[in-house]
């Protein structure tokens, strides 16, 4: 049914041309306050008018355009005054009311419209989705499906309908209605689009992808699919469908910045460093100002050891937001990974006690002071920081560490000991306590306190390992040993120690083909450990070759072992080059 924007009135009707195509005009550009035409067809526009409300009607409109809400609605009153039964007239009030945020009103004006004419679906559509947008998604629900009894192809009124059924968790029924848009049209891209959503909101993430897939069929430039489709892949653990998926979104859409950090993300949890610094360097172009990527970025750098560029980036966070401690904290690591440690204490001191990163950095503090040889000082600063923590179990074991570097064990002992029941992670603080005993040479006491670690926090890897190894030395439980140093590495696969650790086990239970396979890696990640490369000369020994294993003892030599160990591998070289003399007569081989 076509209707006109406004009902004759007899007596008052102007005949001139003009203003009829001025009507015309305004009917077909679109009367919405949106600035967006209607979906249905444009109403027909009788050629007589009545001639006052056209001209109020005019007046308002142009108010509108200028912005002039009260006075736009003052004069769409005064043309509907006129004309009282034109549903068009109500609608385009209601419409003003809407964004002078009075919705009431506007259902009111609404159904005023409608109960002029029941049939005049800009009115209804209007009302729909104000109801929907307050809440009432049941009356809403009502409205829409209305709508699609009058006008079955209003595929608008599909996807908001499905919208409010999957709000009120009606899954099925939205499914339903967005199956019947795609049955009216197959390639509706919008359809399928939803239906995703759907499937999506369900956790149906197969059925999700699948229907992503066929938008992206139809347009595969779309960005929302593709956003969504990589977050789905994403919360199913799927990391390399997902970075490349958000990697073809940036084809298309470069200034995605979202995108981009989830990409970055990614990478940085693939560890893929270089690529996510590519990332955030593109952000950082993209929006300079963005403070949370540009301390990502810093972190990125101060990883990659790209200190200069990392010092850059938290100064300049600093710069806009000096009381962001947790920056000046990263900025203080990097100074001193700079070799600038007196910057970087500098920086440490500027953190207050009421920062939440003040216990850490605390404990870096007195951890560069202790390097630099100033002990005392990071007692002092410890101390300090315990009158303003005395509950902190951590600072109190920052204090115990710094008594065990001064040698006073029986203080340091006594610190840990009072913090076994009080600490967060008792396993820490036990081994602690192991370590301590073992440079007391009260080796079952160690051992004892590492297996009250293991106890306290089954996964506490340096336990399981020193246990594991200890036995290994001693060559005995082997199978215990080697059963847990295993534990210890699925908690820490590319520990150096812990691999040596294994091959060491290897090597004593006689498997010298494993023993060398472990020894090799944790050499390759170790080249500089003294023991490590012992104990791969060792390996190498007895499988035969003694000239690389006298080279492998020579370099142990040059890397600092301690005075004990030093004598043992000087002992091994003598040997080799003794055997070799007595075997060859020739005193320069090897």
């Amino acid at each position: 049914m076509m209707h006109n924007p406004f009902r004759m009135h007899k007596g008052r009707v102007v005949k001139k041309a003009a203003v009829s195509a001025i009507f015309l005009c305004l009917i077909v550009a679109g009367c919405s306050l949106f600035g967006k035409r209607v979906s249905s067809p444009p109403p027909v526009v009788a050629k007589e008018v009545p001639r006052e409300a056209l001209y109020h009607y005019l007046v308002g409109r142009q108010k509108l355009k200028e912005g002039e809400l009260s006075e736009a609605l003052k004069e769409y009153r005064e043309a509907l005054s006129l004309d009282p039964q034109s549903a068009f007239l109500h609608t385009e009030v209601a419409r003003i009311l809407l964004r002078q945020g009075k919705m009431e009103e506007v259902l009111s004006a609404c159904r005023e419209a409608l109960s002029v004419d029941p049939d005049y679906l800009p009115a209804r559509r209007l009302l729909a989705g104000v109801l929907s947008s307050m809440g009432r998604r049941k009356e809403a629900i009502e409205e829409y499906e209305r709508i699609l009894k009058a006008n079955p192809s209003d595929f608008k009124a599909y996807i908001m309908l499905s919208s409010l059924y999957v709000e009120l968790k009606s899954y099925e029924k939205a499914i339903e209605t967005v199956q019947k848009l795609l049955k009216r049209k197959p390639d509706s891209a919008m359809g399928l689009y939803y239906l995703a959503r759907i499937y999506a909101e369900m956790k149906l993430y197969g059925k999700a992808i699948e229907c992503y897939k066929k938008v992206l069929e139809i347009y595969p430039h779309m960005e929302a699919a593709l956003m969504e489709m990589a977050t789905i892949y994403e919360i199913e653990g799927k990391t390399e469908e997902a970075v490349k998926t958000y990697q073809e979104l940036l084809k298309y859409h470069p200034h995605n910045i979202r995108a981009r950090e989830r990409l970055g993300m990614l990478l940085l949890k693939e560890e893929r460093l270089g690529e996510a610094l590519k990332q955030y360097r593109i952000i950082k172009q993209l929006d300079s100002e963005n403070l949370a990527v540009r301390v990502r970025l810093g972190l990125i750098l101060l990883q990659q050891e790209k200190y200069k560029e990392a010092e850059e980036e938290f100064r300049f966070v600093l710069g806009v937001r000096p009381e962001n401690h947790q920056v000046r904290f990263y900025l203080g690591m990097t100074l001193y990974e700079m070799g600038e440690a007196s910057k970087a204490i500098e920086e440490f001191k500027k953190i207050p006690p009421s920062a939440s990163i003040y216990v850490d950095a605390v404990k870096y503090l007195a951890y560069i002071l202790q390097k630099e040889g100033k002990v005392e000082e990071a007692l002092q600063v410890v101390k300090e920081a315990l009158k303003e923590k005395p509950d902190d179990w951590e600072i109190e074991y920052a204090l115990a560490l710094l008594y065990e570097e001064l040698k006073q064990y029986e203080e340091a002992i006594r610190i840990l000991e009072g913090l076994v029941k009080k600490a967060s992670k008792p396993a820490e603080v036990l081994f602690r306590l192991g370590v301590i005993s073992d440079k007391l040479g009260q080796k079952e006491k160690c051992l004892e306190y590492m297996r009250r670690a293991i106890k306290a926090d089954p996964k506490h890897a340096d336990a399981l390992n020193w246990v594991g190894y200890t036995y290994a030395e001693e060559g005995i439980r082997l199978d215990e040993a080697e059963e847990l140093i295993k534990r210890a590495l699925k908690v820490k696969p590319n520990s150096g120690y812990i691999i040596d650790s294994l091959g060491w086990v290897y090597y004593k239970k006689g498997k010298l083909k494993e023993a060398l396979f472990y020894l090799k890696k944790a050499h390759h990640l170790l080249p500089d450990d003294p023991t490590v490369t012992e104990h791969l000369g060792d390996v190498l020994l007895k499988m035969g070759d003694g000239e690389k294993a006298l080279e492998l003892y020579r370099r142990a030599l040059e890397l600092k072992p301690t005075d004990e160990q030093k004598k043992k591998i000087q002992m091994k070289i003598d040997r080799l080059l003794k055997k070799n003399r007595d075997a060859k007569g020739d005193p320069d081989h090897l």
